[in-house]
């Protein structure tokens, strides 16, 4: 049987993100959140949804928003740069590049994957990882992967993050005020367990007509928002190619 598709919410922008849970919402009370089993988990999703909802019309009224999560999307790809570099390259057949690899691989390990963190807490995180990977000691490695200048693109984003947030949050002081990263974050957990919740009555036979039903109707959104990440992903690998410079 059909189980419920997985896809990438941390891709989906704040507003698309709302949309979606809103939908998947709308889903659930249609089908019946009783018969699909997840009827406490719910009554928690609704409210974490509410104060996500919230937090987007707060966060949305202030003209800093959405650069901040433009600039949010720019340091996040060039920490998967450089992390995708580096894991790519313990593999080199080189072995002072496997070696270079290793020791960089030590510094992103001590915070790991710091993406989904809240942003002040992301922007603390590069700020300390840029530094560790900028040492006098540590540039020889960034020269062998070749990743020196990415690393000073992500001090530079992360450093007009750090302003537009500080510009942001004088602006919005006076407001209600919400996190809407941090939210999301919450929301997609108790997603993910009504997910799996679901998902498992499926795989043990278990699962209702409806939750069947309920599984189809999802997937055809989840393909929607799909196909949303992929065309701008697309895009901006073309943005990306059009505005990079000819070699001569």
């Amino acid at each position: 049987m059909e189980k419920i598709e997985s896809i990438s919410l941390q891709k989906l922008h704040n507003n698309e993100h709302g949309q979606y849970m809103s939908d998947c919402g709308t889903l659930l009370r249609k089908w019946d959140t009783a018969i699909l089993g997840v009827e406490s988990d719910f009554a928690e999703f609704e409210n974490v949804l509410s104060d996500e909802q919230v937090a987007i019309r707060v966060e949305a009224g202030s003209p800093f928003s959405s650069e901040l999560e433009r600039i949010d999307h720019l340091r996040d790809n060039t920490w998967n740069a450089i992390w995708g570099r580096i894991q790519s390259t313990l593999l080199s057949p080189i072995d002072s590049e496997a070696k270079a690899a290793v020791i960089l691989k030590r510094i992103f390990d001590i915070d790991g994957d710091v993406r989904d963190n809240p942003y002040s807490e992301e922007s603390n995180k590069l700020t300390n990882l840029v530094t560790d990977l900028q040492k006098v000691e540590n540039l020889p490695y960034l020269n062998m992967l070749g990743v020196t200048e990415w690393v000073a693109a992500l001090k530079t984003q992360n450093e007009q993050f750090i302003a537009v947030n500080n510009l942001r949050n004088a602006e919005l002081a006076k407001r209600p005020s919400g996190n809407t990263k941090t939210i999301r974050k919450m929301l997609d957990s108790v997603y993910q367990t009504i997910v799996e919740k679901i998902n498992a009555s499926v795989v043990l036979g278990s699962a209702k007509p409806s939750a069947i039903s309920f599984v189809g109707e999802l997937n055809e959104q989840i393909t929607y928002y799909k196909n949303t990440i992929a065309i701008r992903n697309g895009r901006s690998l073309k943005d990306t190619e059009t505005n990079t410079p000819t070699a001569k």
